[in-house]
């Protein structure tokens, strides 16, 4: 997606784009969680790959979860269209074909006491 986005084709739309999702390791978001207050922080990856079925579900999938911001960034429909195509067709190249490589982070946490006290008195 990156390379596709960087292309002379689309890197006018996306100059300025700011990418949406945050990646963070276990360890990233365990301190995340410790500075934002919590307690008894856990947390862990697990590999969640999916596989979508076809080109359809595929195409589907990618354009409304993963791209529907980086879509709104290409003002014409039909470029729109082009880059999920293509990036579809990336996918069917893909082994197997059309999988995402999803990992899972999983967050557990507990609100100290004194702090949870404090916010049932506000």
């Amino acid at each position: 997606m990156d390379a596709l986005m960087a292309s002379p084709k689309y890197a006018c739309f996306f100059a300025h784009f700011r990418n949406p999702w945050v990646y963070n390791d276990a360890a990233t978001a365990a301190d995340l969680m410790l500075q934002a207050g919590f307690v008894e922080v856990e947390t862990s990856l697990e590999p969640a790959p999916t596989v979508l079925e076809n080109l359809d579900s595929y195409s589907e999938f990618v354009r409304t979860v993963i791209l529907r911001l980086h879509l709104e960034e290409i003002p014409d429909a039909s470029l729109r269209d082009e880059f999920v195509a293509e990036l579809a067709r990336q996918g069917a190249l893909d082994h197997p074909p059309f999988s995402l490589d999803y990992w899972r982070l999983n967050l557990s946490g507990r609100v100290p006491e004194t702090l949870s006290s404090r916010r049932a008195d506000e």
